[in-house]
């Protein structure tokens, strides 16, 4: 049956109407050719093999979209990865950024530290001491003479048998009459002691003279009464003048053993000043560096912008080398702090153990006016001259007035965003696509990610300071986190014993508040907002962001 009814199938269309191929598919069997008298060609062996066009059809479908679909896949892939490599790019460099504006800060710190330790020790003695010498003052010679008067009226008045007699006196009086090879401290105070042993020499001299009177009637013994009474007194200043005469002899050794410690520390200074601009330098090179690393790691192309052309440079510069007043540079406001911290417990105990001399008085006036000596001395003579951030000075800016540099206005936008911004790129070659002949690459250049990264300070921003206090701000290369002192202004050439009326007592100590810093600057990611300034990066980084300018606003996410 089967047999008649494909004979009967393929007698019905007309030899030369049947191509094989067709009229096998279209009749389920392999009806004979004709023209040949062979049997079909084969296509179709049964009717329980068939496949349909239709379902050749969504195959080939399937297949199209298994292909869309992995195509999709590995570009997606691709582009997190990009992005992620441009994301850690960026954060890397500002990281290498951000250490090193915490570098310039500790090292700020360091010097001012240094510093003020050198102007603790130089205002025991002056340069005076660093020589050896002994300072050459008129007061010298005067306060010697009426030191020698007095105690000859001391000795020729309170001889014989005054009460109490005068011991050690001319012991007590060859130390002080003694020279120090000192100056400042150490010197004003032995001139001080002088005028004392001076007044304590009379006031010895005048009760002896009282007491020679003691048989004259009525008053006499009044009188000698009176006279003792003087004269123990004035040997209870000629004991304490002993005592802090040995005292400043045992500070000068001191200072004097110590000298070479000063000669270290300003060799340090200018060190850690080299150390500061290596740092400062050498940033571009450090962002490149960390830039290539995290490149090699996300296996990408990486750039930075800027990077080594233009070079990523910290927001720093150093301050001008005059300023006026000196007292608001950068090196007084890293100094002075610790040095008005330090000087104050001296000056304590200058008040507790050497009060007849008024060392502290003069320890005061000293401090800050070598203070200023110093400061002209290591920016003048060795040139050190602080980082500060940039903007501080120059026209137009703040002039040294912390706290309102013009990136920190509300249209300074663009200038902090250029001082503390970078951004990151990678890139990968275009991917290499399954049925590349349908599915074309719509990125011939490859896939770019960017990201724009910002180093800022954690520490609160309290703005500019006023009179006697510095600012405290948290973007600055001293970041302060205590109410710290300004330099007070030089004083003007009076007597130093004048200089401060100190009113400190034994139980009150007015020390300032101790310095204290904390370094704090950070990096984080932001906005993109300098795109347009880095379409001049050059290779296909540069090429494809030329294309992407402008990018609309809602994409400027990262």
């Amino acid at each position: 049956m089967s047999n008649l009814t494909a004979a009967t199938s393929c007698s019905m269309l007309p030899a030369d109407n049947r191509p094989s191929m067709f009229a096998s598919i279209f009749w389920g069997d392999d009806c004979p050719n004709p023209a040949t008298g062979r049997d079909g060609l084969g296509w179709v062996a049964a009717e329980e093999g068939m496949i349909s066009i239709i379902t050749l059809i969504t195959v080939l479908f399937f297949l199209i979209v298994v292909g869309m679909l992995g195509n999709i896949g590995l570009i997606i892939n691709q582009k997190i990865e990009v992005q992620n490599g441009a994301d850690s790019i960026a954060l890397s460099a500002s990281q290498v950024e951000a250490r090193g504006m915490n570098a310039v800060t500790a090292s700020n710190h360091i010097i001012g530290e240094l510093l003020a330790l050198v102007v603790i020790h130089h205002s025991f003695g002056g340069d005076e001491l660093d020589n050896g010498e002994s300072k050459d003052s008129p007061e010298d010679n005067s306060t010697k003479e009426e030191l020698d008067l007095a105690y000859e009226v001391a000795e020729t008045l309170g001889s014989g048998e005054t009460l109490p007699p005068m011991l050690n006196s001319e012991t007590v009086k060859n130390d002080v009459y003694e020279t120090p090879k000192a100056g400042a401290t150490l010197f004003d105070s032995v001139i001080r002691l002088r005028r004392v042993l001076s007044w304590a020499f009379y006031a010895y001299g005048l009760g002896g003279a009282l007491q020679k009177v003691k048989e004259v009637p009525i008053v006499g013994w009044i009188l000698f009464g009176i006279g003792v009474t003087i004269c123990t007194a004035a040997l209870t200043y000629i004991e304490k003048v002993y005592v802090e005469r040995k005292i400043l002899s045992f500070l000068e050794t001191l200072a004097s053993a110590t000298k070479s410690a000063k000669q270290i520390a300003v060799m340090a200074i200018k060190g850690l000043y080299l150390y500061q601009q290596a740092v400062v330098t050498l940033t571009p090179f450090g962002v490149v560096q960390a830039k290539d690393h995290i490149a090699s790691q996300a296996l990408v192309n990486g750039q930075t912008f800027p990077g080594m052309l233009p070079p990523a440079q910290l927001p720093v510069e150093t301050e001008p080398e005059n300023l006026d007043p000196l007292n608001h540079s950068q090196l007084a406001r890293a100094m002075w702090p610790w040095t008005d911290r330090w000087r104050s417990i001296i000056q304590d105990l200058m008040w507790q153990w050497l009060r007849l001399s008024r060392s502290a008085n003069y320890y005061d006036y000293y401090s800050v006016n070598y203070s200023w000596d110093w400061i002209h001395r290591m920016k003048n003579d060795e040139g050190v001259h602080l980082y500060v951030l940039k903007d501080l000075y120059g026209d137009g800016s703040a002039n040294g007035d912390k706290g309102n540099e013009q990136w920190t206005q509300a249209d300074g936008s663009a200038r902090a965003d250029e001082l503390f911004s970078l951004m990151g790129f990678a890139h990968r070659s275009a991917p290499r696509l399954a049925s590349s002949g349908i599915f074309k690459s719509q990125n011939p250049d490859g896939v770019v990610g960017y990201a724009q990264a910002m180093i800022y300070n954690a520490n609160p921003q309290h703005g500019p300071g006023g009179g006697s206090t510095q600012a405290r701000v948290g973007w600055d290369t001293l970041n302060w986190t205590t109410v710290v002192p300004e330099l007070p202004d030089r004083p003007s050439e009076v007597d130093p014993g004048a200089y401060h009326n100190l009113n400190w007592s034994d139980d009150a100590q007015p020390y300032p508040d101790k310095p204290a810093m904390f370094m704090n600057w950070r990096t984080k990611l932001v906005p993109e907002t300098r795109l347009r300034e880095a379409a001049v990066l050059p290779g296909s980084i540069g090429t494809i962001v030329r294309r992407m300018i402008p990018v609309p606003r809602s994409f400027k996410t990262h």
